[in-house]
């Protein structure tokens, strides 16, 4: 038998011009009461409306880092002030690895020496030559030391030299350090920059491997060309060269060094473990084939059984409020009161749905028919933090308490199949019932890409090719490697009469070939030598990983403002889908008639 207490709605239509206003006339309570049989409110066992609600949670902290899949071994320190993503796609740095940042740290370096780069001299030098010539910041005799230096000579002896030749302490660690010569295919206005920055500050990779070793000997001070007779200045200058030392050990901005401990280049993604202690065992989440961008709690699968130390770094702490449930309320959702203008800003009546889009016909039927019947009850937890909840009581206004049980205990009791929300699965099947709030930065920016990588199938040749569309440049900058190839000089080739065999045709420089393996496990293997950093020679990548639609991976900076406030700019990698098969013209066993 049908049901009446089905129907959505009722909307009566008057045609009389006599009705006024907005009213609710009613001149037969029968009518009512006819209404609330119809919508099922005679029928229900409990129609008390919540006054109280008593909620205990338990929340920890993420405190351990690893790298990779949890193995049994510890894991280091989280700093949960950082945004997540920092710590994992972050590039390990020692010192300065790239053209930009060796002049940027030979530029620090001066700044930090101050007046003492005008004022020092060095006395182990003869007098200067009046009439002597000025000093070439380009000539190649001061390039020649560069090397010898890179390999441990004293940078007091190569100082002098420049000092001889009347130059101060600034114009002598720019000619003992000296960048490198820009490339001959570089950009014409990139070669003009290096061409200035050469003769402005000396190379700080140089500068970085001098003074460190000369720190390891006892003093930092010998790297540096100083009049030994002022012991203040030498004291100023070690004092300078030292800090300057300790800040590019660390790691400086946008400076980059090797591949992240996360990333792993066989599946070109990263891999992580974060834990957090917990009531029982300390709760992991892993992360494996996180491709980038952004951490969030769908980015985390529980680990059960795994651990990394987190129980070491302090208890769980219980959270327990009293607080009064307030109904759920958004635009679109029907009004509490009988008489209240509803916001037309959300039409969830014109939402179109096909047959088979349930998620947006479930979710329409929740607001429309049921988003009334929901309480929020606020709970405040930290950010970088696993929470679960303990207990949730509720007291009506007959005085009856009610322990709500969670939705996955209660469509289990039923026989139901459970519906889970913002719960991380679980490796081993399943969920957990936990919150999690990865400490992710607040409103991360990223530059343009400083390296772009093309991984794609070619079908015609049958290989698998990594093209290097982009690589960092000499500014530290993406340079266009196929320009940088067009504008490189070649050879004319010889005219040749035809027609004759060829065996192969040529590639262009940037597409390096990658071979499939079949020793083992079935993998491709780059036989190039590539320019950038993103790949690396010899290095290999699962055969599965690579589909028809190929990968995509780039390599840019990343900037974002930690919980504290302070900025963390750090290098990221990004991986995702390419854009299809290519082909690079590759030919094997051709005629050719020129």
């Amino acid at each position: 038998m049908a049901s009446v207490t089905s129907w959505t709605r009722l909307e009566p239509t008057s045609r009389s011009r006599a009705m006024t206003g907005f009213a609710a006339r009613v001149g037969d309570p029968l009518w009512l009461l006819a209404r609330q049989w119809q919508l099922g409110e005679l029928t229900g066992s409990d129609g008390g409306s919540p006054t109280q609600v008593d909620l205990v949670v338990e929340t920890a902290r993420l405190t351990r880092y690893r790298p990779g899949m949890p193995d049994g071994t510890l894991g280091q320190p989280l700093d949960p002030r950082l945004p997540l993503e920092s710590v994992v796609e972050a590039e390990t740095v020692a010192g300065p690895a790239d053209d930009r940042a060796a002049a940027v740290a030979g530029a620090d370096l001066l700044r930090r020496l101050g007046e003492l780069g005008q004022s020092l001299v060095d006395a182990a030098a003869p007098p200067v030559d009046a009439a002597a010539p000025p000093v070439d910041a380009a000539a190649p005799p001061v390039d020649a030391v560069v090397p010898e230096h890179g390999e441990g000579r004293s940078a007091a002896v190569a100082g002098g030299d420049a000092l001889r030749r009347g130059g101060d302490l600034r114009q002598a660690l720019v000619d003992a350090y000296r960048l490198p010569v820009p490339p001959a295919d570089a950009d014409p206005a990139v070669r003009r920059r290096a061409e200035l920055l050469r003769r402005r500050v000396p190379d700080g990779r140089l500068l970085f491997t001098a003074l460190r070793k000369a720190r390891d000997g006892g003093d930092v001070s010998t790297a540096l060309p100083l009049d030994r007779g002022d012991p203040k200045a030498v004291e100023a200058a070690r004092r300078a060269a030292s800090e300057w030392l300790d800040a590019w050990e660390v790691g400086a901005p946008v400076a980059a060094g090797g591949s992240p401990p996360a990333w792993r280049p066989e599946s070109v993604d990263y891999g992580f473990a974060v834990a957090a202690a917990g009531p029982g065992a300390e709760r992991v989440l892993v992360a494996d084939g996180y491709a980038g961008e952004r951490i969030d709690w769908w980015s985390l699968d529980a680990a059960p059984g795994a651990a990394l130390g987190a129980s070491r770094d302090g208890a769980v702490r219980r959270i327990a409020s009293a607080t009064l449930p307030t109904r759920v309320a958004g635009a679109g959702l029907p009004a509490s009161r009988f008489w209240a203008f509803e916001p037309g800003d959300v039409n969830l009546d014109a939402v179109s749905a096909a047959p088979e889009d349930l998620g947006r016909l479930l979710f329409t039927e929740f607001a429309v028919a049921f988003g009334n019947d929901y309480f929020v009850v606020p709970v405040e937890v930290e950010v970088g933090s696993v929470t679960s909840v303990v207990s949730l009581t509720v007291t009506t206004t007959f005085g009856e308490t009610v322990a709500v049980p969670s939705g996955v205990a209660a469509d289990t009791a039923a026989g139901r199949r459970p519906v889970r929300m913002f719960q991380p699965t679980s490796n081993g099947g399943g969920a957990e019932p936990w919150l999690v709030v990865p400490p992710g930065g607040v409103s991360p920016l990223a530059g343009e890409a400083v390296e772009d990588v093309l991984l794609s199938i070619d079908e015609m040749a049958n290989l698998a090719w990594a093209i290097e569309r982009r690589v960092p440049g000499i500014d530290g900058r993406g340079a266009e490697r196929a320009e940088a190839l067009h504008r490189a000089p070649t050879e004319p080739a010889e005219p040749r009469p035809g027609p004759w065999y060829r065996l192969a045709t040529s590639v262009a420089a940037n597409w390096l070939p990658m071979v499939r393996s079949t020793t083992g496990r079935p993998v491709l293997r780059l036989t190039g030598m590539p320019h950038g950093r993103l790949l690396r020679a010899g290095g290999e990548l699962n055969a599965e990983r690579l589909g028809r639609a190929g990968i995509r991976l780039t390599r840019r900076a990343a900037r974002a403002r930690s919980i504290d406030g302070r900025t963390v700019v750090w290098m990221a990698r990004r991986s995702e889908p390419g854009r299809g098969e290519s082909t690079s013209g590759l030919r094997f066993d051709s005629i050719v008639d020129d």
